[in-house]
């Protein structure tokens, strides 16, 4: 995951957030796996004793570990575990080079892209308008949807037009 697109509200930027989060531990984490991949047997065990002992030190010693219950113990162990693979991953990322680091990364957080859609399609119409007065060019017909049309039908300049004429004209064109 690269990046996410939600709309402007704060919760939903707070998803983004916290999902960029998540892709760092998972990155970091999968480092961490390949750290290990290039560890001896030994290295490896020195590593998990390590963490093993911090995990039951935050607990408060073995007599605090044995009185959890065994998914207590699964979920406990289960956390050491990832929390030692990004341990070790962010070592790995702390020695790669800025490119590499760079690309790890790059995340993205786009607000509503309708709105940004909208904003470009009216600038574009706004600028062939303007391109069409300057340079005296006839604007292309109106395809205005079936309400406007019915009212557009008979308009053939846009000189004199009735309000109602202007409104459904101006909604077409997308003004409001």
């Amino acid at each position: 995951m690269r990046g996410v697109n939600t709309d402007h509200c704060t919760k939903a930027k707070k998803y983004a957030d916290v999902m960029e989060g998540k892709m760092i531990d998972a990155t970091c984490q999968l480092l961490g796996e390949e750290q290990i991949l290039d560890k001896s047997w030994e290295e490896i065990e020195a590593v998990f004793n390590d963490a093993w002992d911090r995990m039951v030190e935050e607990l408060e010693g073995k007599v605090a570990w044995n009185k959890l219950s065994k998914n207590e113990q699964a979920l406990k162990h289960a956390a050491m575990t990832k929390k030692t693979f990004i341990s070790l991953g962010e070592d790995k990322y702390s020695a790669l080079s800025e490119d590499e680091k760079r690309k790890l990364d790059f995340s993205i957080w786009v607000g509503c892209g309708c709105h940004k859609n909208m904003n470009s399609v009216l600038d574009g119409n706004a600028g062939m308008m303007a391109w069409w007065d300057k340079n005296d060019v006839t604007s292309p017909i109106i395809l205005a949807n079936k309400d406007n049309a019915a009212i557009l039908n008979d308009v053939t300049s846009t000189d004199d037009l009735t309000p109602v004429e202007q409104q459904a004209l101006t909604k077409h064109l997308g003004m409001v």
